[in-house]
């Protein structure tokens, strides 16, 4: 399923450098167009000019945090059809409620999955748009 990822453009949002590098190979090697900034600042610089498929987006970052980051998305004309996939170690079902009513197409938490089922969950959402 994640060979659909090639020639997507993906914005990976992640502040987190080991699996934000390890990550980063595996989608590479599905031949995506892949983008990875460590802060939401850089993530919405990125986005005024520049069209991704997908987001990947991590909710505790430095600064603007992921909900800050999804709300902005989902309210900008040009970005709000874009599917926002949330990556994170949080597992608070009030957590998963607040990214479910932001707008995300998905809520993934990083300790239940392993790096080969995220990169299948983000084409999974690819293939469902």
């Amino acid at each position: 399923m994640s060979n659909e990822l090639n020639g997507k453009r993906v914005l990976w949002v992640e502040d987190d450098e080991f699996l934000g590098t390890i990550v980063e190979k595996k989608l590479l090697a599905k031949q995506c167009i892949l983008t990875h900034v460590t802060t939401g600042e850089q993530a919405l610089k990125y986005l005024d000019t520049n069209l991704v498929d997908i987001i990947v987006l991590d909710i505790v970052l430095p600064g603007m945090s992921g909900f800050e980051i999804l709300k902005h998305i989902k309210s900008a004309e040009k970005l709000k059809e874009v599917p926002v996939v949330l990556l994170s170690n949080l597992n608070r079902p009030e957590d998963m409620e607040m990214g479910v009513k932001l707008g995300a197409e998905r809520f993934l938490v990083k300790a239940t999955l392993s790096l080969d089922d995220i990169v299948d969950q983000i084409a999974d959402t690819l293939h469902k748009q």
